[in-house]
């Protein structure tokens, strides 16, 4: 089957990373869930009778993003679906199911197992629950694939100062940990207009750097006047 999904040069980087642990790092409006959703559905045809899981960081996301863009890229692709939203997954026929779950409460991050994971948005969790639902993650990735290839987990998530994605990713990389990043800028075709200058009119060079050009920065520490200069600004 021949499926083609539009996508960035960082976009198409993350679905088809083949490390162990990829890591989207992006901006605001650079299509991280794109790109997730995406990543979810290739490996769907490539394992088809292996589970992938979806993470988001709470159960209202599940209902607001995961089942209409899941539903509406398996509809763009041609693979038939079944919804059950009880169940909170979607089964493909013989394409196995796409399970989705929630980052809110680790401990229910248990009976089920997948080949392989992606997660959003993991850095808007605190440092400690984001280890521990990695941890947790990580433990349910054990389905095992037919070509003996490794089992995944990706994340796709805006940087929130120096967290989880910072430490494990950038501070202290294992191997098969790769860091993709991606700028606002780079989908700014499928963007608004004005969307873009919106947020440079209204966010400090702080915020811009971590949400337009999607680089971990201190978002706390010295944030009362970050513009504040001496010499321009003394009187």
């Amino acid at each position: 089957m021949t499926v083609r999904i539009s996508l960035t040069k960082p976009q198409y980087e993350f679905v088809t990373a083949e490390e162990q642990f990829p890591a989207m790092v992006a901006g605001y409006g650079a299509g991280k869930t794109h790109a997730a959703i995406a990543r979810i559905i290739a490996l769907k045809l490539k394992y088809p009778k292996q589970n992938v899981a979806y993470y988001l960081p709470s159960y209202p996301l599940i209902g607001d993003i995961a089942f209409p863009r899941i539903s509406e890229m398996l509809s763009e692709v041609r693979v038939p679906f079944t919804l059950n939203k009880n169940d909170k997954a979607f089964t493909l026929g013989p394409f196995g199911s796409i399970i989705c779950r929630t980052m809110d409460a680790p401990d229910r991050i248990v009976g089920f197992e997948v080949a392989d994971s992606i997660v959003d948005e993991l850095d808007t969790l605190p440092m400690e629950k984001a280890r521990e639902v990695w941890n947790r993650i990580i433990s349910r990735n054990r389905q095992k694939k037919p070509d003996g290839s490794l089992n995944t987990v990706a994340v796709a998530t805006t940087p929130e100062g120096f967290r989880f994605t910072y430490e494990r990713w950038q501070k202290n990389p294992a191997p098969g940990y790769r860091i993709i990043k991606a700028s606002t800028y780079s989908n700014a075709k499928n963007l608004p207009d004005g969307y873009i200058d919106s947020l440079k009119a209204s966010y400090s060079s702080a915020l811009l750097a971590a949400y337009l050009d999607g680089e971990f920065v201190n978002l706390t520490a010295g944030s009362v006047y970050p513009e504040f200069d001496r010499k321009r600004h003394g009187t």
